[in-house]
This record gives structure tokens, sequence and C-alpha cells, in this order.
């Protein structure tokens, strides 16, 4: 019993005097320097004086020359769809007639981000479209038409939106929580409708 009582005690001081340390290094002072200290420089501290003061005057001699060209090396690929953070995807007015699609599901089930609602399949089924990005759920994939949200995650149906009224879809994957809330984990689907 004694014993763990001096264990316990070791242990408390040690955390003590190393919880103070930073602040006793924080006092600490330099020495002040005499005039003695100070005497004239040596030899080499002269000669690295000279060569800065050399490499000084060539830098400043190279930046008013006539040799202003700038070389860039590298590449960088072109991608049409990664002109954001997170790369998106459209699907044209145009797509949408080229597949005949009957409906929006139908559009966007050929997308390889976009995994298929089987939400037909169930006995209990009130045959809903939804959409989920990367097989991650309906509820993690915000819904949008033209940049406003469709409604809550359980109410929402893409069905109701008919494909001739689009003008595009955009399907932004990745996170995208950071900018749309905590419903956009899985990306954003955005419906563009025609104006006129």
């Amino acid at each position: 019993m004694n014993f763990s009582h001096s264990v316990s005690r070791i242990a408390l001081t040690g955390s003590v005097m190393l919880w103070a340390l930073p602040s006793a290094a924080q006092d600490m002072t330099p020495d002040p320097v005499t005039p003695a200290q100070a005497a004239a420089p040596t030899p080499a501290d002269a000669k690295v004086q000279a060569d800065a003061t050399t490499a000084t005057t060539a830098v400043g001699q190279t930046d008013s020359g006539a040799n202003d060209s700038i070389v860039v090396t590298g590449s960088r690929i072109q991608r049409p769809n990664s002109t954001s953070a997170a790369p998106i995807t459209s699907v044209t007015a145009q797509d949408i007639r080229a597949q005949a699609a009957v409906n929006v599901e139908d559009v966007l089930n050929r997308l390889p981000q976009v995994a298929p609602d089987s939400q037909q399949t169930y006995n209990d089924s009130d045959g809903r479209q939804r959409i989920k990005l990367r097989s991650l759920g309906f509820e993690r994939t915000l819904v949008l038409i033209d940049g406003k949200r469709l409604g809550t995650q359980n109410g929402q149906d893409v069905g109701i939106i008919p494909p001739s009224l689009l003008e595009r879809v955009d399907v932004l994957t990745g996170g995208a929580s950071s900018v749309y809330g905590s419903d956009a984990v899985a990306g954003v689907v955005n419906f563009i409708l025609k104006k006129d």
C-alpha cells in the first residue's frame, strides 16, 4: 500500500516538473554582451561578410539584366470535367434526347458514379425514384433543381422531373459537404431546367 503511494507521488512530481519546464524556458533571457566580447571580428567573419556583399551585388546585377524569360517545366493533363476541385459530369439535353430516356433515372443510371436505385423491388415500395451516388445511399446525395433543394431527403422523387424540361444535369461527385452541408457527403446532383 505504501509502495503505491510513493509511486504516485513520484509520478505527480515528475509531471509537475515537466509541466513547468516550458514556462522556465520562456523566462530565460540571453546574457548581455559586454563591450570586451564584442571586439573586432575575426578574419573568418570578415571573409563571410565580404562573400555576402558579393552575393548581394551579383543578385542585384542579374535582376536588372535583359534575360527576363521564365521557363516552366512540368505538364498538366487537360480534362474538361476537372475545372473545379471535384469532378463535375454534365449530361446535356442533346445527350438526353440521344438516349431516348423515359425518365430522369434512366438518364442518370448510365453514369458510372450513380448506383441504380432498387427501391422499386421492395414490397413496401412507394415507387419513388431516388439517386444514390457511389452507393452511399440517397440520404447522402443532395438533389437540387436550379440550385435549390428538392425538399427533404425522404420526400425527394426525381421521377417528377420530365426529361424534356432539362437543359442539363450536373453531377458533382466527391465530398461536397463543406460547401452544401452534411447531406452532400456522396455528392450533388443539380437539375438545370430550360428557361424558354
